[in-house]
């Protein structure tokens, strides 16, 4: 993982929000330090503060380890969520529209943030210990990810 460039794009869309460091590590229930050492590329957040810091920052979970892709390309995947939730919306479907559209972006998201683990086994056991769900159904969910070509091939455990 590229903990600068993250760390680059916490401090900018930080300071676009008008935050402090003291400002977002209250928000967030952490340190000013802590704010620091991410911006500083000295560690990355708790996975469990991924979703808060990306809500806090005004982005998505996948835009934080977006590895160097630009805005274009953030339309891009905008416009292909749109248009796979305009093809896949079953009439009769029982949620809105925008929900379904945001469960297609979440379920992009979760393959971004499975991917960043060095292994099945790495994820399987973030999976677990963030939903309380039980490692074989976390196994499941990331083997679906998977299968459907998401995640990196992963030809032995580590």
């Amino acid at each position: 993982m590229e903990m600068e460039k993250i760390g680059a794009l916490i401090r900018t869309r930080r300071r676009q929000a008008g935050l402090t460091q003291e400002g977002l590590a209250e928000r967030l229930g952490v340190s000013a330090k802590a704010v620091s050492k991410w911006e500083n590329a000295v560690c990355l957040p708790d996975p469990s503060l991924y979703e808060p810091l990306c809500q806090q920052l005004g982005i998505t979970i996948g835009q934080l380890f977006q590895r160097g892709e630009d805005a274009a390309q953030d339309k891009a995947k905008d416009w292909l969520i749109d248009v796979l939730a305009g093809r896949l919306y079953p009439d009769d479907c029982e949620v809105s529209f925008e929900m379904f559209r945001l469960s297609l972006q979440r379920m992009a998201e979760a393959a971004v943030l499975l991917s960043s683990f060095s292994s099945r086994q790495e994820a399987v056991a973030y999976l677990t210990r963030e939903t309380g769900i039980s490692e074989e159904e976390c196994g499941a969910a990331y083997d679906f990810y998977a299968g459907m070509g998401s995640l990196p091939r992963r030809t032995k455990e580590v």
